[in-house]
């Protein structure tokens, strides 16, 4: 999945991320990695962050 995009299809907030993370419907995120139970994302502008597997199962869908 490394490569892919993916898009939030529900807002959310990370705050076990450092710095805080919000994540707003519609925006497109890129996999950066996958790790174990893991996934990190980021986009063009912004840091990375992790996001773990059930909430990303939860609040993404693949971009095609």
């Amino acid at each position: 999945m490394k490569g892919k995009s993916v898009k939030a299809v529900s807002n959310l907030y990370l705050d076990r991320n450092l710095p805080p993370v919000r994540i707003t419907k519609g925006t497109v995120y890129n996999v950066e990695e996958v790790v174990e139970n893991c996934i990190i994302l980021n986009t063009d502008d912004g840091p990375s962050f992790l996001v773990d597997m059930s909430t990303f199962e939860r609040v993404f869908e693949v971009v095609i």
